[in-house]
């Protein structure tokens, strides 16, 4: 068999081997010849490992073990595909810019300016008076010593620009005596951490500050007696006429409503009422 294969060779490179039937006795001889099945391909080896395998009785993880070695020599061979990462929901979407919002577009309520505030704020004649007030430098002073949760709430919502009633209580007589500006918005509150004084709080730190102030600045005089706040409100009368709101225009306000609060909110409607009545003198 090997001088026949070595024959047809030389027929072949010499040219003479063309012939159909030559090729196929040389295919033949090639064949059945032990020392040329080493030129079969090797996918023809890694098929018959893949059948083997199966078939032999083996535990999983061996399986396992040789059928990954068959894929990467498919994959090396060009017969195995690759399959890419698993595709997601969102792959599947098409992600598209927003389009830029022109200016005010999208603005809801919570986004506009609040507006101006009015509040009033009560002090002791005895321990800080529109005296102590005119007298301080700039005509304005910090507003500590508040003790009240709400009352600091209160302060704590106070912007640059709002007013407030600057009112004079346990005085002869209680009342508005003049008109302030917050200038300062809601800072710590340093007499809650002074020994010394009569707002010392031994429950706050310096960590944890529980209590805030604000600053206010003169702006002008403006005097109303607690007796004239109150015949316009609902507090001396048991009048039912409808014409109630218009005749008591005070009727709802926190200075009555909720008198031990020092530092309190007031209506604009309130505000301007009361800034349209005669100073006391």
């Amino acid at each position: 068999n090997g001088s026949k294969v070595g024959e047809m060779k030389r027929m072949l490179v010499s040219g003479s081997g063309k012939s159909p039937s030559l090729s196929r006795q040389f295919r033949d001889a090639a064949a059945s010849s032990p020392s040329t099945r080493s030129l079969r391909p090797r996918r023809t080896t890694a098929t018959t490992t893949t059948i083997s395998a199966s078939t032999s009785p083996s535990s999983k993880s061996s399986r396992g073990k040789k059928t990954a070695v068959v894929k990467q020599e498919k994959l090396a061979s060009g017969t195995g595909r690759r399959r890419g990462p698993k595709a997601t929901a969102s792959d599947s979407k098409v992600k598209r810019k927003a389009p830029s919002k022109t200016e005010g577009e999208g603005e809801g309520e919570g986004e506009k300016e609040r507006g101006k505030k009015y509040w009033l704020m009560k002090t002791e004649e005895a321990a800080f008076s529109l005296t102590d007030l005119l007298e301080s430098d700039n005509q304005a002073t910090p507003w500590d010593g508040v003790r009240n949760y709400e009352a600091r709430n209160n302060m704590q919502s106070m912007k640059i620009g709002d007013q407030a009633f600057f009112y004079h209580s346990n005085a002869k007589p209680s009342g508005i005596v003049a008109v302030v500006n917050i200038i300062k918005e809601s800072f710590v509150d340093f007499t809650q951490f002074d020994k010394s004084d009569p707002h010392y709080d031994p429950k706050s730190s310096k960590e944890n500050p529980k209590w805030h102030m604000v600053e206010v600045k003169y702006d002008h005089t403006h005097r109303v007696s607690l007796p004239t706040l109150r015949s316009y409100s609902k507090a001396t009368t048991t009048t039912t006429s409808p014409s109630t709101s218009s005749s008591f225009p005070l009727a709802s306000m926190a200075l009555f409503k909720r008198s031990r609060l020092s530092v309190a909110p007031v209506t604009e409607e309130e505000w301007d009422f009361i800034n349209s009545l005669p100073s006391d003198e």
